[in-house]
């Protein structure tokens, strides 16, 4: 009996395709995809290895960094 080929590639790739769409369908949303630009400033002091004061005054705290705290 003579195997057809064709047939079982194409639905490979029809496997393939469905799990890859099945794959984006469940994939999280961007948490930034809905961000906008902020303040800028330049780095004057740095207070430990998570927080850092710019040249306006503003304190900046990095968000999920685990470092110690400072002296």
């Amino acid at each position: 009996m003579p195997v057809r080929e064709g047939r079982g590639v194409a639905l490979g790739w029809q496997g393939l395709l469905m799990a890859l769409a099945a794959l984006a369908a469940c994939s999280a949303p961007d948490p930034l995809a809905d961000t906008q630009l902020g303040e800028h400033g330049r780095v004057v002091r740095v207070i430990d290895g998570d927080e850092m004061v710019l040249d306006t005054g503003q304190s900046v705290r990095l968000v999920g960094i685990e470092a110690p705290a400072g002296p």
